[in-house]
């Protein structure tokens, strides 16, 4: 018998349920209960137009079942799993919240979890992240650790593990927030990204040789996967690691603790700060500042169609003002470019076309800063 997938099993039909609006967008799934839709969407946070409107369309289109259906989305009555409904109300110290879940792409096996939103009417009281793969687990263990250990060098602008729990075979991780409802976040990159990154990286760097880096193993793992990639494209990606490993091996430098998913979407604001969350992908001795140059990439790409032009011309503008943290910025942009592409062959478990789809406009930054390089 095929085993029950993990969102079956925390949400599932019944005639006495709540009624609760299933909404699906490639392969992405949010539940959120109908009397809390809004607050529930908090949990949507798209960056491009088309996103933007889809999100419009969940609050305003649930109930017309014409244009429900083509855009994804159904109403269904529907029960949370009751144990670990009882667990989170001993936790929280509340008898009465909505409950909102998400689950990412599974392309990726990481993506094998749920994210419950936790929430009053005015208010978000703490988020939980719920996994039975053994794998996705252990990421669940190691972002407690990070979090544990930004918390003993006195970085505070981030989450707290509040508990933590195993129900059958499901284990639950429930952390704090402070993000408020309805907070925009405008998708811009400004100095305020910087300094908290900077923030970080002075409390975390530290002197290591290249070869006792976890840098050192994403380098080694691309190596080992450059006959995967189109020929052209590898050998781009060889010449970069060349060119990073010549200058790492040189000398011991510095390298510093790093989110590894410094977006928008993991970001709040609460009294003029950046506060962060999900460290799952967090690594502790990466390049310093390569999370700055994650968030400016990502927000140039999703914000200008992914135009290489554009990105670079953007990049060469604000030249100035990441000088004032880092030097040579090229080149620490070069070795961000050459982790993430790694980071995607190593996480994307599906045909090699979306692999490709999701390094090829790197590949082409990589070309323009090797050029720069030489």
């Amino acid at each position: 018998m095929k085993e029950k997938k993990l969102i079956d099993e925390i949400f599932y039909p019944s005639d006495t349920g709540k009624k609760h609006i299933l909404f699906r967008h490639a392969d992405k799934i949010w539940i959120m209960p109908v009397k809390g839709k809004k607050q529930a969407l908090e949990m949507y946070q798209p960056s491009t137009k088309k996103g933007k409107m889809l999100k419009k369309a969940v609050l305003w289109c649930a109930g017309i079942p014409v244009i429900s259906s083509v855009l994804g989305i159904s109403v269904q009555r529907m029960e949370f799993h009751p144990e670990i409904h009882k667990y989170l109300q001993k936790l929280l110290e509340k008898e009465e919240f909505y409950i909102a879940a998400y689950r990412g792409d599974t392309s990726s096996k990481q993506n094998d979890k749920i994210t419950l939103q936790l929430y009053q009417t005015d208010k978000i009281i703490a988020y939980a992240k719920l996994a039975k793969d053994a794998d996705v687990i252990k990421t669940f263990e190691h972002e407690i650790k990070a979090l544990d250990f930004l918390a003993q060098k006195e970085i505070q602008d981030i989450p707290k593990i509040i508990g933590e729990t195993t129900v059958g075979r499901i284990r639950v991780f429930v952390q704090t927030t402070k993000k408020k409802l309805y907070q925009k976040f405008p998708l811009k990159f400004e100095s305020r990204h910087i300094d908290c990154i900077d923030h970080i990286v002075k409390k975390t760097r530290q002197k290591l040789h290249y070869e006792d880096t976890d840098f050192y193993v994403y380098m080694q793992y691309l190596k080992s996967e450059i006959e995967t990639f189109d020929v052209q494209d590898g050998k781009v990606l060889k010449e970069a690691i060349t060119m990073i490993e010549k200058r790492l091996n040189s000398h011991s430098c510095e390298y510093a603790f790093a989110h590894g998913d410094y977006t928008a979407s993991n970001m709040y604001e609460q009294k003029g700060k950046i506060q962060l969350f999900d460290f799952e992908y967090c690594r502790n001795s990466m390049p310093c500042y390569i999370d700055v140059f994650h968030y400016m990439t990502q927000i140039l790409l999703s914000g200008y169609r992914n135009s290489f032009h554009k990105v670079i011309k953007l990049y060469e503008s604000r030249r100035t003002m990441l000088e004032q943290y880092m030097n040579d910025t090229d080149f620490i942009y070069l070795c961000y470019l050459v982790y993430i592409v790694s980071f995607y062959a190593k996480r994307t478990e599906t045909d090699v076309l979306i692999m490709q789809e999701r390094y090829r406009r790197r590949i082409q930054l990589i070309k323009y800063l090797i050029q720069k390089q030489k």
